[in-house]
Protein backbone atom coordinates (compact mmCIF):
# COMPACT_ATOMS: atom_id res chain seq x y z
CA UNK A 1 0.00 0.00 0.00
CA UNK A 2 1.32 3.72 -0.64
CA UNK A 3 1.17 4.69 3.28
CA UNK A 4 2.27 8.75 1.65
CA UNK A 5 -1.47 8.63 -0.16
CA UNK A 6 -3.02 7.27 3.01
CA UNK A 7 -1.49 9.11 5.44
CA UNK A 8 -2.69 12.50 3.45
CA UNK A 9 -6.35 11.43 3.08
CA UNK A 10 -6.22 10.20 7.36
CA UNK A 11 -5.29 13.63 8.32
CA UNK A 12 -7.32 16.03 6.03
CA UNK A 13 -10.04 13.89 6.59
CA UNK A 14 -9.06 14.10 10.74
CA UNK A 15 -8.76 17.94 10.30
CA UNK A 16 -12.25 17.92 8.84
CA UNK A 17 -13.80 16.28 11.61
CA UNK A 18 -11.60 17.54 14.77
CA UNK A 19 -11.13 21.33 14.06
CA UNK A 20 -14.02 21.83 11.64
CA UNK A 21 -16.65 19.79 13.29
CA UNK A 22 -17.53 17.53 10.12
CA UNK A 23 -19.25 14.37 10.60
CA UNK A 24 -16.62 11.99 10.12
CA UNK A 25 -19.01 9.64 7.83
CA UNK A 26 -19.42 12.54 5.36
CA UNK A 27 -15.81 13.92 5.94
CA UNK A 28 -14.73 10.32 5.05
CA UNK A 29 -16.88 10.29 1.71
CA UNK A 30 -16.19 13.64 0.29
CA UNK A 31 -12.41 12.89 0.15
CA UNK A 32 -12.54 9.33 -0.93
CA UNK A 33 -14.83 10.11 -3.67
CA UNK A 34 -11.94 13.27 -4.91
CA UNK A 35 -8.81 10.51 -4.51
CA UNK A 36 -9.69 8.21 -7.25
CA UNK A 37 -6.45 7.28 -7.02
CA UNK A 38 -6.91 5.11 -4.08
CA UNK A 39 -6.94 1.39 -4.34
CA UNK A 40 -9.72 -0.45 -2.56
CA UNK A 41 -7.41 -1.93 0.21
CA UNK A 42 -6.21 1.70 0.70
CA UNK A 43 -9.62 3.12 0.85
CA UNK A 44 -10.35 0.41 3.42
CA UNK A 45 -7.04 1.20 5.30
CA UNK A 46 -7.89 5.24 5.45
CA UNK A 47 -11.53 4.22 6.75
CA UNK A 48 -9.83 1.49 9.61
CA UNK A 49 -7.55 4.28 10.53
CA UNK A 50 -9.98 7.64 10.62
CA UNK A 51 -12.77 5.35 12.81
CA UNK A 52 -10.13 3.77 15.01
CA UNK A 53 -8.33 7.37 15.41
CA UNK A 54 -11.47 9.05 16.51
CA UNK A 55 -12.76 6.20 18.71
CA UNK A 56 -9.04 6.10 20.64
CA UNK A 57 -8.88 9.65 20.38
CA UNK A 58 -8.61 10.29 24.40
CA UNK A 59 -6.54 7.70 25.24
CA UNK A 60 -4.08 8.92 22.71
CA UNK A 61 -3.77 12.51 23.79
CA UNK A 62 -3.49 10.99 27.57
CA UNK A 63 -0.54 8.94 26.11
CA UNK A 64 0.96 11.73 24.18
CA UNK A 65 0.33 14.46 26.42
CA UNK A 66 1.88 12.10 29.71
CA UNK A 67 5.29 11.53 26.65
CA UNK A 68 5.69 14.81 26.07
CA UNK A 69 5.18 15.92 29.46
CA UNK A 70 8.36 14.39 30.75
CA UNK A 71 10.30 17.13 28.71
CA UNK A 72 7.79 19.90 30.36
CA UNK A 73 5.98 19.69 26.43
CA UNK A 74 2.29 19.67 25.88
CA UNK A 75 1.07 18.60 23.03
CA UNK A 76 -1.77 21.70 22.44
CA UNK A 77 1.73 23.52 22.33
CA UNK A 78 2.82 22.01 19.07
CA UNK A 79 2.04 22.73 15.54
CA UNK A 80 -1.42 21.58 14.17
CA UNK A 81 -0.07 19.37 12.03
CA UNK A 82 2.58 18.16 14.07
CA UNK A 83 -0.13 17.02 16.46
CA UNK A 84 -2.18 15.19 13.98
CA UNK A 85 1.17 13.46 12.89
CA UNK A 86 2.03 12.67 16.50
CA UNK A 87 -1.83 11.60 16.98
CA UNK A 88 -2.02 9.19 13.55
CA UNK A 89 1.68 7.53 14.76
CA UNK A 90 0.49 7.24 18.24
CA UNK A 91 -2.89 5.36 17.08
CA UNK A 92 -0.82 2.92 15.45
CA UNK A 93 0.85 2.23 18.44
CA UNK A 94 -1.88 1.99 20.89
CA UNK A 95 -4.47 0.74 18.15
CA UNK A 96 -2.95 -1.12 15.49
CA UNK A 97 0.23 -2.70 17.84
CA UNK A 98 2.38 -1.11 15.68
CA UNK A 99 6.46 -0.47 16.74
CA UNK A 100 7.70 3.18 17.39
CA UNK A 101 9.78 2.61 14.75
CA UNK A 102 7.38 1.07 12.14
CA UNK A 103 4.43 4.05 13.29
CA UNK A 104 7.40 6.72 12.57
CA UNK A 105 7.47 5.01 8.75
CA UNK A 106 3.80 4.71 8.20
CA UNK A 107 3.32 8.21 9.40
CA UNK A 108 6.30 10.66 7.80
CA UNK A 109 9.50 11.80 8.49
CA UNK A 110 8.13 14.54 10.09
CA UNK A 111 7.86 12.44 13.46
CA UNK A 112 11.61 11.24 13.55
CA UNK A 113 12.21 13.93 15.70
CA UNK A 114 9.47 12.36 17.95
CA UNK A 115 10.26 9.08 18.32
CA UNK A 116 11.41 9.40 21.77
CA UNK A 117 8.09 10.16 22.70
CA UNK A 118 6.33 7.22 20.96
CA UNK A 119 8.51 4.78 22.42
CA UNK A 120 7.29 6.46 25.88
CA UNK A 121 3.53 5.80 24.26
CA UNK A 122 4.33 2.39 23.23
CA UNK A 123 5.27 1.66 26.97
CA UNK A 124 2.78 3.18 29.30
CA UNK A 125 3.57 2.00 32.43
CA UNK A 126 6.84 3.83 32.10
CA UNK A 127 4.07 6.81 32.33
CA UNK A 128 2.11 5.82 35.00
CA UNK A 129 -1.26 6.43 36.05
CA UNK A 130 -3.38 9.33 36.77
CA UNK A 131 -3.99 10.24 40.85
CA UNK A 132 -7.48 10.24 40.42
CA UNK A 133 -8.90 7.18 39.51
CA UNK A 134 -11.81 8.66 37.26
CA UNK A 135 -9.21 10.43 35.47
CA UNK A 136 -7.27 6.92 35.33
CA UNK A 137 -10.22 5.17 34.14
CA UNK A 138 -11.53 7.80 31.41
CA UNK A 139 -7.72 8.09 30.19
CA UNK A 140 -7.63 3.73 30.14
CA UNK A 141 -10.77 3.44 28.56
CA UNK A 142 -10.41 6.08 25.74
CA UNK A 143 -14.11 7.68 27.43
CA UNK A 144 -14.60 11.21 28.26
CA UNK A 145 -14.75 12.08 31.81
CA UNK A 146 -18.30 12.48 31.96
CA UNK A 147 -19.27 9.61 30.41
CA UNK A 148 -16.56 7.33 32.50
CA UNK A 149 -18.48 8.75 35.74
CA UNK A 150 -21.58 8.03 34.69
CA UNK A 151 -21.08 4.59 33.88
CA UNK A 152 -18.99 3.83 36.51
CA UNK A 153 -21.66 4.93 38.85
CA UNK A 154 -24.23 2.94 37.06
CA UNK A 155 -22.49 -0.08 36.03
CA UNK A 156 -19.33 0.04 38.10
CA UNK A 157 -15.44 0.08 36.43
CA UNK A 158 -15.35 -3.17 35.29
CA UNK A 159 -18.04 -3.38 33.37
CA UNK A 160 -17.68 0.39 31.87
CA UNK A 161 -13.73 -1.07 30.60
CA UNK A 162 -15.70 -4.16 29.22
CA UNK A 163 -18.38 -1.61 27.62
CA UNK A 164 -15.62 0.74 26.97
CA UNK A 165 -13.65 -2.36 24.91
CA UNK A 166 -16.36 -3.48 23.02
CA UNK A 167 -17.21 -0.05 21.67
CA UNK A 168 -13.27 0.78 21.03
CA UNK A 169 -13.05 -2.18 18.50
CA UNK A 170 -13.90 -2.05 14.62
CA UNK A 171 -18.03 -2.66 13.94
CA UNK A 172 -18.65 -6.18 12.71
CA UNK A 173 -18.69 -6.39 9.13
CA UNK A 174 -22.58 -8.47 7.84
CA UNK A 175 -23.32 -9.55 4.77
CA UNK A 176 -26.58 -9.93 3.64
CA UNK A 177 -28.18 -13.11 1.55
CA UNK A 178 -30.20 -12.00 -1.43
CA UNK A 179 -33.19 -14.25 -1.30
CA UNK A 180 -34.02 -14.10 -4.76
CA UNK A 181 -31.06 -16.53 -5.22
CA UNK A 182 -29.82 -18.37 -2.13
CA UNK A 183 -30.58 -18.65 1.50
CA UNK A 184 -28.30 -17.65 4.68
CA UNK A 185 -27.36 -20.96 5.27
CA UNK A 186 -26.69 -21.02 1.12
CA UNK A 187 -24.38 -18.13 1.08
CA UNK A 188 -22.47 -19.19 4.25
CA UNK A 189 -21.38 -22.24 2.84
CA UNK A 190 -20.12 -20.63 -0.46
CA UNK A 191 -17.22 -18.67 1.50
CA UNK A 192 -14.35 -20.32 2.39
CA UNK A 193 -14.10 -23.34 5.70
CA UNK A 194 -10.38 -21.44 6.74
CA UNK A 195 -12.90 -18.73 7.82
CA UNK A 196 -14.26 -19.40 10.74
CA UNK A 197 -15.92 -15.87 12.41
CA UNK A 198 -18.51 -16.09 9.97
CA UNK A 199 -21.78 -17.64 11.64
CA UNK A 200 -25.67 -17.04 11.70
CA UNK A 201 -27.07 -13.92 12.72
CA UNK A 202 -29.19 -14.14 15.90
CA UNK A 203 -31.14 -10.99 15.35
CA UNK A 204 -31.01 -10.95 11.39
CA UNK A 205 -32.88 -14.15 9.71
CA UNK A 206 -31.31 -13.03 6.61
CA UNK A 207 -27.89 -11.88 7.36
CA UNK A 208 -24.54 -13.35 8.71
CA UNK A 209 -21.13 -11.87 10.37
CA UNK A 210 -18.42 -11.59 8.63
CA UNK A 211 -14.80 -12.38 10.01
CA UNK A 212 -12.73 -8.79 10.04
CA UNK A 213 -10.20 -8.86 7.23
CA UNK A 214 -9.66 -6.85 4.19
CA UNK A 215 -9.49 -9.78 2.10
CA UNK A 216 -12.64 -11.27 3.76
CA UNK A 217 -14.61 -8.29 3.59
CA UNK A 218 -14.04 -8.23 -0.54
CA UNK A 219 -14.75 -11.40 -0.80
CA UNK A 220 -18.28 -11.40 1.57
CA UNK A 221 -19.86 -8.26 -0.93
CA UNK A 222 -18.79 -10.19 -3.78
CA UNK A 223 -20.58 -13.32 -2.73
CA UNK A 224 -23.38 -11.26 -1.29
CA UNK A 225 -24.02 -9.84 -4.59
CA UNK A 226 -24.10 -13.03 -6.42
Amino acid sequence: MRTQLIRTAVLEIYELVRREGARADQALQGVLRREKQLRSVERRAVSDAVYGLLRLQGRVDHLLQSALSTRKLGLEGLATPTQHLLRYAAYLIAGERQSPQSAVGLAGPEVAPWQWALELVADPARLGVPGDPLDALAAETSLPRWLAKLWSGQLGPDQTRQLAAALNQRAPLTVRANLLKNTRDELIATLPASRPGERSSRAAPTCSPCAPSRRASSRCRTKAAS
